[in-house]
This record gives C-alpha cells, structure tokens and sequence, in this order.
C-alpha cells in the first residue's frame, strides 16, 4: 500500500471515530459529551468570553494546527464537514464542485468575527458547523434541521458548499495554512491526469499550472491517494505565497468592513430580538446570568438538552434560539451542574457545586389561598421536605416561606398537589442573600 493512500485511509477512520463521537455526545453519552469542548468556534467563543483558560489553548491548537500543516480540523473534527462528504457518497450525488468566492468568505468572516470581539456568538447561531449539527441530531424543530437539510441537498449537487463558500471556521483556519508550514504542492513529475481534480471537494488543485490552493484545502488527502506517480505530497515552506498589492488591500478592506459591521451589531440586544426568546419561560440554566448575556452566548447546539438528568432544559421555539428551563415539567436538581460543566461556550457558566447551590436562578411564590394545608387542614409538608434551600419551613405542618432564601429550582412546584407554588422568572441570576 502506497504511503499517499495511508494518509486518505488514516483521515477516514479518524473521521469516522469523532463522527461516531458526536453522535453519542447528542445522545446523551456523558464521555462522549465532554470530548465535545475540542470543537474550535465554541473554544474560541468560551475563551473571548473569558470562560476558561482551557478554551484557549483548545482554539490555538486548531489555529497552530492550520498553520503547521492545514485544515485538518475541517476533514476529521467537523461533524458538519463530515456529514457533508457522507452525502457526497450517495450514488446519484453530482459531486461538481463550487470554488466559493473568496470576498464573500472574508466578509462571512468578519462579521462573525467582530460580533465575537463584541463578546456575543449570536453571529455564530446559524453558522458554527458544529452547533447547526448539534440542533439537527438533537431536536427535530425547523431552526436546526431546515438549515442542515438545506446543506445536505445543496451538497448533493455541490460538494462541500457550506465550506467553500460560507463556514467562518473554514476561511479562518484557511487564512492560516494560506502560508502554513508545511503545505501541500504539485510535483515536477505531474503528469497531468486530473484524477486530482476528479476527486477534489474543494476545487483546490490545477495540475496544469502546478498549483495547489493550501487555503481552500480541506486535507482530505483524497488527491495524494488519486494521483498515480504521487506528484503530490507536503512540502515545507518558509514563506508565504506572493498576493498582489490591489488584491490584499481589497481582501483586508472588505474583511475590516465586516468586522466593523459585526462589532456594531454585537452591541444589539439579541434577547429583544430573538422571538422565541419573548416567549419561554424566562428562566435559564444557573450560571447563564440574564437573557441578553445568554443570549450573547448560547450557539444553540443543545448539547445541555441531552445530559441534563432532569430534562427541562428545552430548546427554543421552533429551535430558534437559546435553550430555556421548563420547571413545569421538573425541577433543577440542588447536586447537579451538569449543564454547565458541559457548555463549550462558556454560555452556562461552569460553578462549583456549592457556588450553584447559592444561586438563585428564579423566584417561587406562594399562595396559601390555594394550599390544602391551610384552607382544608389536611396533612402535606411535601413543600418543606422538597425545597433543599432551607426557603420553607415546616411549623405545625404549614409552611411558612422565606422569599429571600428562595433559589427558585422548582422544588416545591414539582411537589406541591395543588400548585400553591409558582415560579416566576427574574431580570438576573444572583447569589441568595443568606439569614
């Protein structure tokens, strides 16, 4: 077996082990869950937000990765881009091939890249590949699943569209192994077969002029296994490839009018924005702080729906926006930090146990004209045994109810048989004031 091809069958099965990786995370694999905080737009995002300091060297490993030996993430470690060259399999696919314009890609980039810088992901909502294949595996609601079936079908005309022409990830990590080190060339000994340009996704190769475009390649590796002489290997480089004046100054003109564009909508308040947002319950997973921080953050991927145990943690509406708490169907358990020590944005907040037990993430109300306790002096207490803050008391089996301890995890309404409490959403997350 020729070393070209061991590259191709070597990127295959570690395509195939992360996909099969992804699709455990989002079904609630708590392991396979984890590994999901090495996906590069959420690191990058979790770590501007100042999230950890662990996303930071997760978003440059990718960059450094590019830029020493190219877009590897894109062939192995997208789920999307994955899904993507599976569909390119189908027989009847017509697997031509879409070159993107590259102004597009850089206006794409800048605007989700200055949105970032804004300290929001909202920009990221519709256009991280790992959050759009998150919501189409998780939920089936039309925000997730209409945008990757519209990917799917593009694709099965056009290989790899979303990442030739759209992907912010994509034109980023193409950006850096544009003058990477180590880089894929075109040998003197090409004969000019064009079984390389048969094969290519990306439209990257041009045997005629000896070139290769290390930009737009997605290292698929597809080339070096097709090419009969193996005229195509890495070579090292020490400089980066000549651009004219005229086409950097456009380039970089249109790439800063997009980030200027996105830092000015990044200081939109997305919650007043996003309908769905006007419609749930107000109530977010401890460590999400306010609707327009979450808002800011969350990308939707729902990754949180899938290991949260109590499964009230809900997507938006029609999938359109950050997840939401539905405390009528359960309650936040008081030992538990699940969701937020999963959330690869840093849009819920990670907390130590006892920080989160402190957090009052809504507010409970009581009504004890409707509690059985006191308008039919039957025998109850289910409300004080459940609350675990210490926020309702037990005297003469009536509960007496102290707001102010009150962290809102619903509790009581999951165990009250008459509904006497309630829970109300509040403006901001903040810790209970203790006595």
């Amino acid at each position: 077996m020729a070393a070209d091809k061991r590259f191709k069958i070597a990127r295959i099965i570690s395509a195939s082990l992360f996909f099969a990786v992804c699709i455990a995370a989002f079904c609630g694999v708590g392991a396979a869950s984890q590994i999901m905080h090495a996906e590069f737009i959420p690191a990058a995002a979790a770590w501007i937000s100042g999230a950890s300091m662990v996303s930071m060297f997760i978003a440059l490993f990718h960059i450094l990765l590019a830029r020493f030996a190219g877009r590897f993430y894109c062939s192995i470690l997208c789920p999307l881009g994955i899904m993507q060259d599976i569909t390119g399999l189908v027989p009847f696919a017509k697997n031509k091939v879409s070159k993107g314009n590259c102004l597009i890609r850089y206006l794409i980039l800048g605007i989700t890249a200055g949105m970032l810088s804004g300290a929001t992901a909202a920009g990221y909502f519709f256009l991280d590949p790992y959050s759009l294949f998150g919501r189409s595996v998780s939920a089936f609601l039309w925000g997730g699943t209409l945008p990757v079936a519209v990917i799917v079908l593009v694709t099965l005309f056009k290989r790899r569209f979303f990442c030739n022409n759209i992907c912010p990830a994509g034109t980023l990590l193409g950006l850096m192994a544009k003058g990477g080190v180590f880089r894929l060339e075109i040998a003197d000994n090409c004969i000019n077969c064009k079984k390389c340009v048969k094969v290519c996704p990306a439209g990257c190769v041009d045997p005629e002029n000896k070139s290769l475009d290390n930009e737009r390649c997605l290292r698929c590796m597809e080339c070096t296994a097709a090419c009969p002489v193996g005229a195509i290997k890495f070579i090292r480089k020490k400089s980066d490839p000549a651009i004219g004046r005229r086409t950097f100054l456009i380039r970089a003109g249109v790439g800063a009018a997009g980030f200027a564009a996105g830092y000015i909508l990044s200081k939109v308040k997305w919650n007043k924005l996003i309908p769905s947002m006007e419609k749930n319950s107000g109530i977010y997973p401890p460590g999400a702080a306010s609707a327009e921080h979450f808002s800011r953050k969350c990308t939707g991927c729902l990754l949180c729906t899938k290991v949260c145990p109590q499964k009230i943690i809900v997507p938006a509406k029609h999938g359109v926006g950050p997840v939401s708490l539905d405390l009528d169907n359960g309650s936040c358990l008081y030992n538990c930090t699940k969701c937020g020590d999963i959330c690869p944005t840093g849009a819920i907040r990670q907390l130590p146990l006892n920080v989160k037990q402190k957090l009052k993430i809504a507010q409970a109300k009581f009504d004890p004209s409707i509690c059985m306790v006191y308008q039919e002096s039957a025998k109850c207490g289910k409300c004080g045994k459940a609350c675990p803050a210490g926020a309702i008391t037990l005297r003469r089996g009536a509960p007496r109810f102290k707001p102010v301890l009150c962290i809102g995890c619903g509790a009581c309404h999951e165990v009250c048989p008459t509904e006497a409490f309630s829970i109300e959403a509040i403006k901001e997350q903040t810790p209970v004031k203790q006595g």
